[in-house]
């Protein structure tokens, strides 16, 4: 049996350290780990693992941003994001990007072994609570904010104030003010910090 190549990218050690001890085996070799951005595309640039394991916040990247850049510059690799976070927006958005699977940090470590298994099958992972998630009709839909919307949040998160995007995009103040609300109530927030954040994390800030 051919053994699954896989690739780790998280900034903590401990994380890091579990992942490697559970694919320890005849079955697997790891081929690299890498704990910032930069050390992952320089290994990545010198070895491209069947399998890459990635976390989607560290110190240098929060978002979608690197995933996207991996799916453009090596199209054929199988990520596995790896996180702490649980939104079903992100796994959707995820998912709708080419991600081929999504384990959270909470689960147990089994479930990353099962996913890496799947993965490598050609197939799709997600946990139970996303498996609505993986029907073609959510995987082929676009993101969960309009265009219109993904613009406002990033002129909203360069400043600038609902007259100067009103002024911009030649809509009324209160059209603009209609889009922020919806925005708020699609990402469950409360306030323009939270919405950044969120945004930030779901991959919509340019």
């Amino acid at each position: 049996m051919k053994k699954i190549s896989i690739g780790i990218f998280d900034d903590h050690p401990l994380v890091i350290e579990a992942i490697r001890s559970k694919f320890s085996n005849k079955d697997f070799i790891i081929e690299w780990e890498a704990n910032s951005k930069r050390d992952l595309f320089t290994k990545l640039k010198s070895v491209q693992p069947e399998i890459l394991i990635l976390d989607i916040v560290a110190d240098d990247v929060l978002g979608l941003e690197i995933f996207e850049t991996i799916l453009k510059d090596y199209p054929d690799s199988k990520i596995i994001a790896h996180s702490s976070l649980s939104s079903s927006i992100l796994v959707e958005n995820l998912l709708s990007i080419g991600i081929k699977g999504f384990v959270n940090k909470k689960q147990d470590i089994n479930d990353l072994k099962e996913a890496v298994l799947t993965v490598a099958n050609d197939k799709t992972y997600v946990s139970k609570n996303y498996t609505f998630l993986t029907s073609e009709y959510l995987i082929n839909k676009t993101a969960i904010l309009s265009e219109r919307e993904i613009e406002i949040v990033n002129m909203i998160g360069n400043e600038f104030t609902s007259q100067q995007i009103s002024e911009q995009l030649f809509l009324s103040v209160n059209t603009i003010e209609s889009h922020r609300k919806r925005i708020f109530q699609k990402l469950n927030v409360k306030n323009v910090a939270g919405m950044i954040m969120e945004a930030g994390k779901l991959g919509y800030l340019k």
